[in-house]
């Protein structure tokens, strides 16, 4: 998430989609109606501590069977299953490297078989490895694999690409079978689209098909919930009772904490986002908390600021060694920022927007090259105007940038 930059273009950044410049095309009216968004807290779900201790006993027992019997492909795929949903609600980003070593050791012993195939595939989407996913995820419907289909849009979502084709058939397959996964998958689609109120509807569609007790569903989905309202349709205020809602159902969700974090900030809650970013601390190798005390401590206690700015260069200087495309983003925003190195921000921008074209991946080019001072600048602004993909908070983004290129 695009947060103070240097140079701060926007109250709040960042977003999945991208835009138009100079010559605006055809743009859908602000989102502007909702007052307010539905969040159902008296809806039960097991505890969210107890849920990651289960899932950490989970995690190593799958483990210890992989260790004592290799051949077990079915134990082997439940391992790198969880072993993401950790890395995703702790930042526990070590549980990637587990993961992708599992799912290379399955692809090599089981070389025909789909269901390594997918393996691969899911590690590779979680790190952003996009290509390498989509050739697995061929390679799995090739072998036999049905179940392809909803991984091929997730793809299209995090690409920025062949939108609407994708919505359409997210339609059908909703349709067709309307269970969590394909509501998730449709609600993805229309968010990037910019059909925010029609893609909030579609996740609370998915809401009401779950039946489990669970905190992770519930709390994902207000996540994303509050992520498309305040990164994309540029409505903080409906994205905020969404991340608490997030850490409500599982209190230390670390990225969702870091978003409501920004929230209190400009709310001028600093004390409290202080605090919640500390508690985060033991229990993360996320950089991100740090990085962002170590910009908030900045003026008043400069020492502790500069000792958490260091930690985080160097949880991002291994994570950009290990998982590079998977950190190219926020390691952009954390150089150009408190990170303070523009010249590496900008390489890192500009690889991102190699690897996809979402709206945002242009929010971050954009921010980084004008905190850099770049050339690249009005020329970038060009481009996300042509983009096909698109967001809110990117039209405002470029909208703010005419003056300095036009």
């Amino acid at each position: 998430m695009t947060r103070s930059l240097s140079v701060r273009c926007l109250v709040l950044a960042l977003a999945s989609s991208t835009w138009a410049c100079s010559t605006p095309a055809s743009s859908p009216p602000e989102p502007r109606e909702p007052h307010s968004v539905f969040v159902d807290t008296t809806r039960p779900s097991t505890d969210g501590e107890l849920a990651l201790r289960n899932l950490d006993s989970s995690i190593d027992a799958r483990l210890a069977s992989v260790e004592r019997n290799p051949s077990l492909l079915a134990t082997r795929r439940d391992a790198v299953g969880l072993l993401l949903s950790r890395a995703h609600y702790r930042g526990t980003f070590d549980d990637l490297a587990t993961a992708r070593r599992l799912a290379d050791e399955a692809l090599e012993r089981w070389p025909d078989d789909p269901t390594a195939a997918r393996i691969v595939a899911d590690v590779a989407s979680a790190e952003h490895r996009f290509d390498q996913a989509e050739r697995q995820l061929v390679s799995a419907t090739e072998l036999g694999d049905t179940s392809t289909t909803l991984a091929h849009l997730t793809l299209e979502v995090a690409r920025g690409t062949n939108l609407e084709t994708a919505l359409a058939l997210a339609d059908e397959e909703a349709a067709r079978a309307p269970t969590y996964a394909t509501h998730v998958a449709r609600a993805s689609l229309l968010a990037a689209l910019e059909r925010y109120e029609d893609a909030d509807a579609a996740f609370l569609d998915a809401l009401a098909t779950y039946r489990d007790v669970s905190p992770f569903p519930l709390a994902w989905i207000a996540f994303q919930r509050g992520v498309m309202w305040a990164e994309m349709a540029d409505r903080a205020d409906l994205a905020r009772p969404l991340y608490e809602e997030a850490v409500r159902r599982v209190p230390t969700y670390a990225v969702a904490n870091v978003h409501l974090a920004e929230l209190e900030v400009e709310a001028g809650e600093r004390d409290r986002a202080i605090a919640r970013l500390y508690a985060l601390l033991p229990g993360t190798t996320d950089p991100e908390p740090a990085g962002y005390l170590g910009e908030l401590l900045a003026e008043t206690d400069p020492e502790t600021a500069r000792a958490h700015v260091a930690d985080a260069r160097a949880r991002y200087d291994m994570l950009l060694s290990r998982h590079p495309e998977a950190f190219l983003d926020h390691g952009a925003e954390f150089f150009a920022g408190p990170g303070a190195d523009a010249a590496r921000a900008l390489r890192l921008a500009e690889t991102n927007l190699t690897n996809r074209r979402n709206a945002r991946a242009w929010v971050v080019a954009l921010e980084v090259a004008q905190v850099a001072e770049s050339d690249r600048l009005c020329a970038w602004r060009e481009e996300a105007a042509r983009n096909p993909a698109q967001s809110m908070v990117l039209r405002h983004l470029v909208d703010s940038l005419a003056a300095d290129c036009d």
